[in-house]
């Protein structure tokens, strides 16, 4: 009877410590697995989402949230809640950001050592994001003004006609420039013109409040505001806004004051099935056209459905 009883109190030691073999080792396999997952996107989202994965399994949370200066990132469907837990990551003593998760109930010791563990894997995977957002935010910006470039309103535009046709708002575009640009470069010399083109985009920027609003250069003294979910009036206002911010303030250089004025053309879009990019460019182009005919420094709305329905407009 007494064999009996050591042989079961070996087969339970033999057990126990089987056991946690297989534990460490899947625990490795799961770091493993993470490490290839998080290697495979550079899309701050896209990682934060493969990582909760394996994090819930250390943490019961609701939300995770990533932050560093004006860069944010959360997981699809993140919800804020009262009880938080921030941690740093950090990578030699670098701080590479925050991240927070919305807990639905506290992390015990263990599984906070775990998730430690895990944060160790996750920071250079984001460093290397957060690199590749900073080229990417170069790449899309005008060098003088900081405004967004050409390609970035491209891109931007058919954006934010995609989220408009999915939840069923509005766009307002805007499309303007200086007036009498040329003669300001022939007068005074092409670095007064470019003080001027600076002084218009930190007034563009003064007037997009929303982080959802984008400014850009779209060449020369032209430039263009895309304004998701914004009807004609609230475009119009806006527009309105920029042209006396920029003719009450003339810009100072030198000694020399140039006075300057801009013209405006506005158009809006909400779900018209024939409406391209380049469509509801155009629409707003023509109230530029307008702005400029009719005596510049003024602000001019282009109905987009004058363009894209000229025989029912007619009739």
């Amino acid at each position: 009877m007494q064999s009996i009883i050591n042989f079961e109190h070996q087969f339970t030691e033999l057990n126990a410590f089987q056991f946690g073999e297989t534990k460490v080792k899947e625990e490795k396999e799961g770091k493993t697995h993470l490490l290839e997952q998080l290697q495979t996107t550079l899309d701050l989202e896209k990682l934060l989402s493969i990582f909760a994965k394996e994090a819930s399994k250390y943490a019961d949370f609701s939300g995770l949230y990533f932050k560093k200066d004006d860069i944010s990132a959360s997981t699809p469907g993140s919800s804020r809640g009262k009880a938080e837990r921030q941690f740093e990551l950090r990578a030699n003593n670098e701080f590479i950001g925050l991240l927070t998760y919305t807990l639905k109930k506290p992390i015990s010791l263990s599984h906070f050592h775990n998730l430690k563990a895990l944060h160790k894997l996750l920071v250079y995977p984001i460093r290397n994001a957060l690199e590749y957002k900073k080229a990417m935010s170069l790449a899309m910006q005008d060098g003088l003004t900081n405004l967004g470039n050409r390609r970035y309103f491209d891109e931007q535009l058919k954006r934010a006609m995609h989220h408009a046709n999915r939840h069923n708002h509005h766009v307002g575009l805007i499309i303007g420039d200086l007036n009498k640009f040329k003669a300001i470069n022939d007068t005074h010399g092409h670095l007064v013109g470019d003080e001027c083109l600076i002084h218009l985009a930190k007034k563009i920027k003064l007037c997009l409040r929303r982080s959802t609003d984008i400014g850009c250069r779209y060449g020369g003294e032209e430039f263009c505001l895309i304004l998701p979910e914004t009807d004609e009036a609230g475009a119009k206002a806006l527009a309105e806004e920029l042209r006396i911010l920029i003719c009450t303030e003339a810009v100072k250089h030198q000694g020399m004051t140039i006075d300057l004025t801009v013209s405006c053309g506005i158009t809006t879009y909400k779900h018209q099935a024939e409406c391209t990019t380049d469509s509801l460019f155009d629409a707003a182009d023509k109230g530029l056209y307008l702005a400029k005919e009719n005596g510049r420094n003024q602000v001019q709305v282009y109905d987009l459905n004058e363009l894209l329905y000229p025989r029912e407009q007619e009739e």
